[in-house]
């Protein structure tokens, strides 16, 4: 009887180091899995622009010019022109898919004739989410920190144009 007490304290022991292993091995697994860029939209593979105030007839069509930043809107090196953008009750946007680059200005161009000048991106570089106890390099990605419309500083991590 003493032999199978002994032999059922080992065993306990083989279990709980194996339960202890797999634990630690399911917690370092997790650690790093967070580091991904889970839910973490990047700044500048495309222009997404918000529309507030606006009429819909306003936004049926929306001529997007592109400039040298520094070039002051003297002559487009591109141009695009954006038809039927998604209507919410409180806003519109439009999605320009042209090679974001954050030395490129625009000019935007409504179908009631009103112009917009939106230029000067300034992005910071953010980690996406909590890593222990490094971040990695890859889990960095870029949020708009502020812009210009018409010559005005606004800050944030959206470009809207308001009527």
């Amino acid at each position: 009887m003493h032999n199978h007490y002994i032999w059922n304290m080992r065993f306990f022991e083989v279990i709980k180091k194996f339960i202890i292993t797999c634990s630690a091995c399911a917690v370092l697994f997790l650690i790093n899995a967070c580091c991904t860029k889970k839910d973490c939209d990047s700044f500048g593979d495309y222009l997404t622009i918000n529309f507030y105030g606006f009429q819909e007839s306003e936004l049926d069509s929306i001529y997007v010019f592109f400039y040298e930043a520094d070039a002051a809107f003297n002559a487009p090196f591109d141009s695009t022109i954006v038809l039927d953008p998604y209507h919410s009750a409180d806003y519109t946007i439009v999605e320009i898919d042209l090679n974001f680059d954050l030395n490129t200005a625009y000019k935007i161009r409504l179908a009631s004739g009103r112009e917009y000048r939106v230029g000067d991106f300034i992005v910071k570089r953010e980690g996406c989410n909590r890593c222990f106890p490094k971040r990695p390099e890859s889990d960095y990605y870029n949020v708009l920190f502020s812009y210009n419309v018409n010559d005005s500083l606004i800050i944030g991590n959206a470009v809207k144009i308001r009527k």
